[in-house]
């Protein structure tokens, strides 16, 4: 029976593989940066569904820094507040009808006020 050797001279040739680029970091990247200081996120869902009618009434009768804001008039399950205190960030809640409630740049302080009105309507 014959047999087949492969000679040790056969190698197949190496492929050197490129390094990649790493994506760096920027310091000047406004998408995720604002002032020095990062964006924070929030989101919660405390209910099933909101009554954001009720909820829009409930959330203008709140003192001066939170004001509801019109997003579109394609847009009818959210409400958007933005939040105006001393500084220069923007901050931004959005309530939607489906039962999550989002905060964007928003004081620990202020999602404690906002939430207790959201929860305090759905109780």
């Amino acid at each position: 029976m014959p047999t087949t050797e492969v000679s040790s001279s056969m190698k197949l040739p190496v492929l050197k593989r490129l390094p990649r680029k790493k994506p760096a970091w920027k310091e000047s990247n406004f998408a995720n940066q604002y002032e020095g200081q990062y964006f924070s996120l929030t989101a919660y869902a405390t209910a099933d569904w909101y009554d954001l009618n009720q909820l829009k009434q409930r959330l203008t009768s709140l003192s001066k820094p939170f004001q509801l804001v019109h997003i579109s008039d394609l847009i009818e399950n959210v409400l958007c507040i933005q939040i105006h205190r001393d500084g220069t960030k923007k901050s931004e809640a959005f309530i939607f009808d489906d039962g999550a409630v989002i905060f964007w740049n928003v004081k620990h302080d202020d999602e404690k006020i906002i939430l207790k009105e959201v929860t305090k309507t759905f109780v």
